[in-house]
């Protein structure tokens, strides 16, 4: 039996709370890595259960998706009475779930009339365009079933021109129903911390247009794709990234991935690269020996951007600078995902995306004027070790080099944590758990929350568990915090403390903990085989 974790379901309650109250087609907006084809599953099979005459699409772009989005399903609902139609799978099953690709289905709304809801995999590649495939299937499927909803399941709610999916006379998404950050997971270990260093070789993109919000094309390829900047960066590579398993490289183009592999394999590397333009059975074999570690380094042409699921990358290599924000979370989002080994993943920065973009956990959208526009968070570079840092950082994490104070600064200014995700500052750590005490916390004004002390040799560390706090989006932290101990989270403080007064609070057997301004915070725990409660109460 497949779990949800707490994100998930709160994910599914989200559209059904939706649904329940206004007219609109949700998004919904899950990091990549989090699970978006698990909790579609889980939200169908619920549908279907509910609702048993429901007929539903699952449309997205690319044939790896689809066949995540089926194998989730099937996961989580072995009896689903789903088919696929794909002419990149090489199927045409109608279902009352049928998971499509948009390129073999679009011309079909006659075919699939009385389709009751469609669920949009990877939401952010629709345009803003209403005559698109997309648009046109939509439009059609209505015609025959005017009542037709639509859910839409993104990484990053907004398109690669930065404009807001929930805007527009056009748009398809009215609101966006639930949305999980990316540093809350990372934090929650969910997700796989994330760590940059900038590249000292850069290149001179002083003579790359614009066109159309992203760097011309061949222009970048022609920038980026010089010997020296190629081996300068497999310099440092070699430097920074030696101890890494499976190395992702995003390239400018097919000839620029061509020779940043042929020029790692003059070295002696076992590496390859992949296009779009090579067949899906090339292709196919060279990503498989990547993931079966035959191959350490493969490049990329920006092909693996989506539905490019391998949770073992633990280094991206980035050599494609872009204005996008979008693809710039994408990218990144290759190496989120945990594979339960790697502590982290290294992303090596020799296109200046970090700088132009900021941390991915502090982009936000916002409205401009009736327009939506990107805000990120400005970095710095530490001149010792190039590690990036926010600006509000004055001493580098990674090798404690001093910035020099700025001539100015604003009043209420904290010191941020890493740059990649703005709330990892150090290296977290290991301490063994002793002992633990829960109390009860009130404070004036202030619903109570569990107190809860972890004892380890003459150190203590605290967590605060918010179980009755109104707001949804912090009382998650603590159906997390129950989650992780294997029950469901208390309605109140005071059956949370009587529970773990008599003993069926399982206290972990080590923590790990990051620095958090002048405190420690507990970011992960360790469960250990006895299941026994050691801790005390008052």
């Amino acid at each position: 039996m497949v779990t949800l974790r707490p994100y998930q379901q709160a994910a599914v309650q989200a559209v059904y709370d939706y649904f329940g109250t206004q007219a609109g087609n949700p998004l919904l907006v899950l990091p990549t890595g989090a699970g978006k084809s698990l909790t579609l599953a889980a939200f169908i099979k619920r549908a279907l259960e509910q609702y048993p005459t429901t007929r539903i699409i699952v449309l997205t772009h690319v044939k790896e998706l689809i066949i995540q989005d089926v194998n989730a399903i099937k996961r989580y609902w072995p009896e689903a009475p789903v088919g696929v139609w794909s002419a990149g799978v090489g199927k045409k099953e109608q279902a009352q779930i049928t998971v499509a690709g948009i390129q073999s289905i679009h011309r079909l709304p006659a075919t699939f009339a009385g389709t009751d809801l469609v669920i949009i995999d990877e939401a952010h590649l629709l345009s803003k365009n209403s005559d698109t495939m997309y648009g046109r299937f939509i439009a059609g499927l209505k015609s025959y079933a005017p009542h037709l909803k639509v859910i839409g399941l993104t990484a990053t709610p907004y398109r690669m021109d930065s404009g807001l999916l929930i805007d527009g006379d056009e748009r398809i998404f009215t609101d966006i129903a639930y949305e999980a950050d990316v540093g809350d997971l990372i934090n929650d270990g969910f997700l796989c911390p994330l760590i940059a260093k900038n590249g000292v070789t850069q290149a001179d993109l002083s003579e790359v247009h614009t066109r159309g919000g992203e760097y011309v094309e061949n222009e970048l390829q022609d920038a980026m794709d010089k010997d020296y900047l190629i081996n300068g960066a497999l310099d440092e590579v070699a430097q920074y990234a030696h101890d890494r398993e499976h190395v992702l490289g995003f390239c400018t183009g097919v000839e620029h991935a061509k020779h940043c592999a042929e020029f790692a394999q003059a070295r002696g590397w076992s590496a390859d690269y992949v296009t779009g333009e090579m067949s899906a059975c090339e292709r196919d074999a060279k990503i498989d020996a990547f993931k079966a570690g035959k191959t350490r380094y493969l490049f990329n042409a920006m092909l693996l951007t989506t539905g490019f699921d391998f949770p073992s990358i633990d280094c991206i290599i980035l050599l494609r600078p872009t204005k996008s924000t979008g693809l710039y979370v994408q990218t990144l989002g290759r190496g989120l995902r945990n594979d339960g080994k790697k502590a982290n993943t290294l992303v090596l920065d020799f296109a200046e995306n970090i700088k132009r973009h900021g941390p991915i956990d502090q982009i936000k959208i916002k409205k401009k004027r009736g327009k939506s526009e990107v805000s990120v968070a400005p970095v710095k570079e530490c001149t010792h070790c190039h590690e990036l840092v926010a600006v509000s950082v004055r001493e580098c994490p990674s090798c404690g080099n001093l910035f020099p104070e700025p001539e100015r600064e604003a009043h209420g200014t904290e010191a941020a944590a890493g740059v990649i995700v703005s709330t990892l500052k150090h290296d977290p750590i290991w301490w063994p758990v002793n002992d633990t005490m829960y109390r009860i916390h009130k404070k004036a004004d202030k619903p109570p929350t569990l107190r809860v002390t972890y004892f380890s040799g003459l150190h203590t560390f605290e967590e605060f568990v918010p179980i009755e706090d109104p707001r949804p989006f912090v009382r998650k932290h603590a159906v997390t915090w129950f989650w992780r101990r294997g029950m469901p989270c208390p309605k109140t403080v005071a059956e949370a403390h009587q529970t773990a007064s008599a003993g069926r609070i399982q206290s972990p057997a080590k923590i790990l903990v990051k620095p958090d301004g002048k405190y420690w915070r507990v970011i992960d725990i360790e469960l250990g085989e006895d299941r026994t409660l050691r801790g005390a109460f008052k």
